[in-house]
C-alpha cells in the first residue's frame, strides 16, 4: 500500500475493498464451494441447481456499509442516499485503487510528450508509455490501462499547427451513432435558373451550429456539381452565398441566424437553402451605380430648398432654440402642430413606416411652411423687419449662411408662383383649418418653430440615408412568393415554392422584373398566348421592339444573379411576361402591424392590381415601362431587408404562363451515407468507430494553439493504439442540451457481442498472442431516466451461466439474449489471453486484517443500520474474524 500518496486515500479504500471482496467470496474458508458458511460464493450461500439459497442462521447478503462509509469519506459526491452513476463509481474506484497501490512513491515532474516531426508512431508511443510508467505503476494500471493516439489540428487558416500525443486511458467513453446526431432534410435552390431544386439529407451533431449545416450543404452541392458537370473544374459555391431559412405554407417563415444552435431547427421544420448573388457582384453593381450617378449623388436629396420665403426668414431667440435642442424636444414641439397625436411616433418607427413615407411627410411640411410664409401675419412681421423677440437665427437646426435661404429644399418649382399668390390672402388659422395634417399654427413664432422642426427632421432623414448605405453595403435578402390574388393575404391565395434573392440597394423595381425574368425563365411558358386587356395578341415585333427599348433605356445592370439574361432561351418573352405581372410587397415587421391597412401588400411598381381598377388598353398601364417613375423607385426603400415581394398571377392568362409543376420539381443529391443505415441496429464497434472519427471541439472545449496564441475550436481525432487486458466500454447514453440545459437519456439498442469482440482492425499495435479479441463478462444496466432510475448488473459465472444481480436479488441461468438490451450502460470485457487461476484465488490467504481509519476519533457515518440489526449481528458477517483491533474499529464506526 502507498499510504503517503496524496492522490490516494492512504490505503483505506484499498483495505475496505479487499475486505469487501473477502466477505463476498468467503476466501477464508476451506474452499469447499458447496458448503454452507464461508464458501466460494459468500457467507451463508448454498449453490443449488436452479437458484441460490441461504441458511437462516447466516446472513444471505453482504452489506457493504464500511466500504460505502470509506468511499463517501474520500469522495463526497458518493455520500448520502442519492442515486449515483455506476460508471462514475467504477472510474473513481479504479483510480483510487491505483493510487493506493501505486508502486511509485514520489512522482517526478514530466511534461506531456508530443510526437516529434518524422517520428514513427511506435517510437512516439513507446516514449510516452515509458514516461508514464515513471509516475504510474500498479496492478490496476497493468490490467485496465490502454493507450490512445490523440491528434489535434488548429483550424485557423495558414496555421496548420498539429499536436499528436499518446495518452493513457482506463475506459472508453464512446458516443452512440445517430443518438447524438440528427438528420435534416434541406431543400436547395440553385442560382442557375436552368437547374432545378434539389433535396439533400444531412446528418450532423445535435450540438452543431446552423453555420455547420450551411457548410455541409455547400460541400455536398459542390461534390455533386463536380460529379455531374461536363467542365473540368466547375466554379465552387461559397458558403457566404447561401441563405438558410424555414419555409411554411408557401412563404419564408424565418431566416436562420448562423450563430444559433441547430436545436433551433425543429424536426417538423421545412428548411430551405437558397444560393444567392455573390457579394462581389453586389459590390460591383454598387460601384457602377455610384460612378454613373457621381454628380447626382454629391447633392444631398434632403438638402434641396423646399421652403419659399419671398419676404425673408423668421428667426428664433436663443432661449427657444436651447429648449428645442434639449433631449429631442423638437419632436414634442412638432407633435403639437400635428392633427393626430400618434402620427409622428408612427412615422418615426422604422418598422412601420419607410424612408419614402418620411420623405413625403417632409415635403408636405415644407409645402405647408411655404404657404405660412405667404400668410398676412408672416408678411407683416417680415416687412416690419423682425420683432424684438424673434432676433437670432438657429445655428443648430440650419447650416445656411446669412442672406441665403435655408437649405431645406426649393419650392419655386414645387409650388410655383401662382400657388403662393393664390394662398397669400389666407391667414394661418385658415391654412390650418383646410389642412388635414397640421394644426395650432397661429403666430409667426409658431411658423419659426415649425421651420426649425423641419430642419431637424431633415437632419434625421440625412442620418437615415447614411445608416441605410452602411446597412445595405452588402445588399439584402428578400423573399419572392407567388399569389393568386393581390388583396389582403389569404392562406389559400399562396401557392408554389418561395425563393430568396440577394439584391443591391441600387436595384430598381424595373430591374427587379428583369431579375425575376432571368430566374423564372425556365418555368415561364413563353409559348402560351399572352394577351393584352382587349384580348389582342402581342406581336413578336412589338415584343422585340419593347424589349430593345427597355434594355437601351434602363441603366440597371441585371448581372446580380446571372452573367447575362440574354444567354437564356426566350429571355425576351419571359421579360415581357414579367412586365405585365402586378407586384405587391410586405415589409418584414416584427410586430402585429404587418396586416395593418397601410402596411400590407401594397402595389410595387406601375402595374395596377385588379382591386385598384380594371386594366385599360393603354400600353403604359398594361406594361411596365423603364421611364415610369414608379418603376424607377428602389426596391429596398419599399421592401426592406427580409421583406416580401409577391408575384401576383391574378388572371387566368398569367396563371397559364407559370409552369408550377416544373418549378416544384426536386432531384436528390446523395449524402454520401448509406440510406439503409437509418433502420440498422448499431453495434459497439460502430460506437468505437464513431469515437475515432474526426470532430471539431465545441465552444466550451477550445484548445490553446501556441502558434496562434489563442484558444480555437480545433479538429480532434482519436485512434486506439493499444488496448488493456480488461476493457471497460462506457456507452454515452446521456446527452446534454445546450439549448434547454437538460440531459436526456438515449434508449437506443446498441448490439454488442458476448464473445469475440475483435478490435484488431481498430487497434494500431498489439503483441503476438495478445490480439485485442475480447469476451464480455459483465454488464451494468440503467433503467429509467435522470429524475429516477435503477441500476442492475449481469455477470458471467465461472460455469458459463449469466446471472442477473438486482440489489439483494440474484437470478441465475439468465438467457444470454437478455443480456444485450437497451438498458446496457457499461460493458466489461476480458481479453482472451487473460486467464484466471481459480485455485490460487480461492486458496490464497486473506490479507492481514486492516484498520480502515488511522484516526482513533469517532467517525460519523452516513449509512443507516437495517431495522432490527444489532452490533453483534453486524459484526458476525464474517464468523471467523475475531481480531480485536478490527472489532474495535468497526464498533467505533457504528457507535455514533
Amino acid at each position: 500500500l502507498n499510504r503517503d500518496n496524496p492522490l490516494g486515500t492512504g490505503g483505506e479504500l484499498a483495505c475496505e475493498f479487499a475486505n469487501l471482496l473477502a466477505e463476498m467470496w468467503g476466501t477464508q474458508g476451506n474452499g469447499d464451494e458447496d458448503s454452507i458458511g464461508n464458501g466460494r460464493y459468500g457467507s451463508g450461500y448454498r449453490k443449488t441447481t436452479t437458484s441460490w439459497s441461504s441458511n437462516s442462521s447466516y446472513s444471505a447478503v453482504v452489506y457493504p456499509r464500511n466500504f460505502k462509509l470509506t468511499l463517501g469519506k474520500h469522495a463526497e459526491q458518493f455520500m448520502g442516499y442519492n442515486q449515483h452513476d455506476s460508471q462514475e463509481l467504477a472510474t473513481y474506484l479504479l483510480d483510487a485503487l491505483h493510487e493506493d497501490t501505486n508502486r511509485i512513491s514520489k512522482k517526478p515532474y514530466i511534461e506531456k510528450p508530443e510526437q516529434r516531426e518524422n517520428e514513427k508512431d511506435d517510437d512516439a508511443a513507446k516514449r510516452g508509455w515509458d514516461l508514464h510508467l515513471k509516475r504510474e505503476d500498479s496492478k490496476v494500471m497493468e490490467n485496465f490501462m490502454g493507450q490512445v493516439k490523440s491528434r489535434v489540428e488548429c483550424p485557423t487558416k495558414d496555421c496548420g499547427r498539429v499536436s499528436t500525443t499518446f495518452d493513457p486511458f482506463m475506459y472508453l467513453s464512446v458516443p452512440l451513432p445517430g443518438a447524438s446526431e440528427r438528420t435534416i432534410v434541406v431543400d436547395y435552390i440553385p442560382l442557375d435558373p436552368q437547374q432545378g431544386m434539389k433535396k439533400i439529407k444531412i446528418t450532423l451533431s445535435k450540438t452543431a451550429k446552423i453555420s455547420e449545416l450551411r457548410k455541409k450543404v455547400v460541400e455536398l452541392v459542390n461534390e455533386a456539381n463536380v460529379t455531374s458537370s461536363d467542365e473540368e473544374s466547375p466554379q465552387a459555391i461559397d458558403v457566404d452565398n447561401v441563405v438558410l431559412a424555414e419555409h411554411f405554407r408557401h412563404e419564408i417563415y424565418t431566416f436562420y441566424n448562423f450563430e444559433n444552435d441547430i436545436e433551433k431547427i425543429r424536426d417538423e421544420d421545412n428548411v430551405v437553402a437558397v444560393e444567392v448573388a455573390t457579394l462581389e457582384s453586389i459590390h460591383k453593381e454598387i460601384k457602377t451605380y455610384e460612378e454613373e450617378n457621381a454628380t447626382a449623388m454629391k447633392e444631398d436629396p434632403t438638402d434641396n430648398n423646399l421652403i419659399s420665403r419671398p419676404n425673408g426668414r423668421l428667426k428664433l431667440d436663443v432661449t427657444t432654440l436651447a429648449k428645442l435642442n434639449r433631449n429631442q424636444q423638437w419632436e414634442v414641439a412638432l407633435e403639437k402642430f400635428l392633427s393626430h397625436s400618434t402620427f409622428l411616433a408612427t412615422l418615426m418607427n422604422l418598422k412601420r413606416k419607410t424612408t419614402e413615407d418620411r420623405e413625403e411627410f417632409h415635403k408636405k411640411l415644407c409645402n405647408f411652411i411655404s404657404r405660412c410664409y405667404a400668410s398676412p401675419e408672416c408678411i407683416k412681421i417680415l416687412q416690419q423687419g423682425q420683432s424684438a423677440d424673434l432676433e437670432l437665427e438657429s445655428s443648430d437646426g440650419d447650416d445656411s449662411e446669412d442672406g441665403k435661404m435655408s437649405p431645406t429644399s426649393i419650392v419655386a418649382n414645387q409650388l410655383g408662383a401662382t400657388a403662393v399668390d393664390d394662398e397669400s390672402s389666407q391667414s394661418l388659422d385658415e391654412l390650418c383649418e383646410i389642412n388635414s395634417t397640421f394644426k395650432n399654427v397661429s403666430t409667426p413664432e409658431d411658423v419659426a418653430i415649425l421651420e426649425f422642426c423641419s430642419n431637424k427632421f431633415r437632419q434625421h432623414l440625412k442620418k437615415e440615408y447614411e445608416d441605410k448605405n452602411i446597412k445595405y453595403r452588402d445588399g439584402a435578402e428578400i423573399q419572392i412568393t407567388f399569389r393568386k390574388s393581390s388583396r389582403i393575404p389569404q392562406r389559400s391565395d399562396q401557392f408554389s415554392f418561395p425563393f430568396v434573392l440577394r439584391i443591391s440597394p441600387t436595384l430598381t423595381i424595373f430591374g427587379l422584373r428583369k431579375l425575376l425574368a432571368s430566374r423564372l425563365g425556365r418555368v415561364l411558358n413563353t409559348n402560351a398566348t399572352s394577351n393584352n386587356d382587349h384580348g389582342k395578341e402581342i406581336s413578336k415585333e412589338e415584343k422585340i421592339s419593347d424589349s430593345e427599348d427597355v434594355y437601351m433605356n434602363d441603366d440597371m445592370d441585371c448581372t446580380t444573379d446571372m452573367e447575362s439574361s440574354d444567354s437564356l432561351p426566350n429571355s425576351t418573352d419571359a421579360f415581357n411576361i414579367m412586365r405585365q405581372v402586378p407586384l405587391t410587397f410586405d415589409r418584414d415587421y416584427s410586430t402585429n402591424y404587418r396586416y395593418g391597412k397601410n402596411n400590407s401588400y401594397r402595389k410595387l411598381g406601375s402595374i395596377p392590381t385588379p382591386d385598384e381598377g380594371t386594366l385599360t388598353a393603354q400600353k403604359h398601364l398594361s406594361f411596365a415601362m423603364p421611364d415610369d417613375a414608379d418603376e424607377n423607385e428602389l426596391v429596398l426603400d419599399h421592401v426592406g431587408g427580409h421583406g416580401k415581394v409577391n408575384i401576383c398571377l391574378v388572371t387566368d392568362e398569367l396563371k397559364q404562363l407559370f409552369d408550377e409543376e416544373e418549378w416544384s420539381k426536386f432531384e436528390s443529391i446523395p449524402s454520401g451515407q448509406d440510406e439503409g443505415n437509418e433502420s440498422k441496429v448499431m453495434n459497439v464497434k460502430d460506437c468505437i468507430a464513431k469515437y475515432c472519427q474526426i470532430e471539431q471541439l465545441e465552444e466550451s472545449e477550445k484548445w490553446y494553439c501556441n502558434r496562434c496564441k489563442e484558444h480555437v475550436q480545433a479538429w480532434k481525432q482519436f485512434h486506439l493504439y493499444r488496448t488493456p487486458p480488461i476493457l471497460i466500454i462506457h456507452l454515452k447514453r446521456f446527452h446534454y442540451s445546450s439549448l434547454t440545459h437538460r440531459r436526456n437519456k438515449i434508449d437506443s439498442l446498441i448490439d454488442f457481442p458476448l464473445e469475440g469482440l475483435d478490435l484488431t482492425s481498430q487497434t494500431m499495435y498489439f503483441e503476438e498472442g495478445k490480439e485485442p479479441i475480447y469476451d464480455c463478462y459483465a454488464v451494468s444496466n440503467h433503467f429509467g431516466g435522470l429524475g429516477g432510475g435503477h441500476y442492475t448488473a449481469y455477470a458471467l459465472n465461472d460455469d458459463g451461466e449469466w446471472s442477473n444481480f438486482d440489489d439483494s436479488r440474484v437470478t441465475p441461468n439468465v438467457d444470454k439474449n437478455e443480456v444485450v438490451s437497451k438498458a446496457a450502460y457499461v460493458l466489461y470485457y476480458k481479453r482472451r489471453d487473460v486467464t484466471v487461476d481459480d485455485d490460487s484465488w480461492t486458496k490464497r490467504a486473506l490479507p492481514s486484517t486492516v484498520v480502515c481509519s488511522r484516526d482513533s476519533s469517532p467517525v460519523t457515518t452516513d449509512m443507516e443500520v437495517e431495522p432490527g440489526d444489532t452490533d453483534e449481528e453486524i459484526l458476525s458477517v464474517d464468523q471467523t474474524n475475531t481480531d480485536d483491533d478490527e472489532y474495535g474499529c468497526i464498533k467505533g464506526l457504528f457507535e455514533v
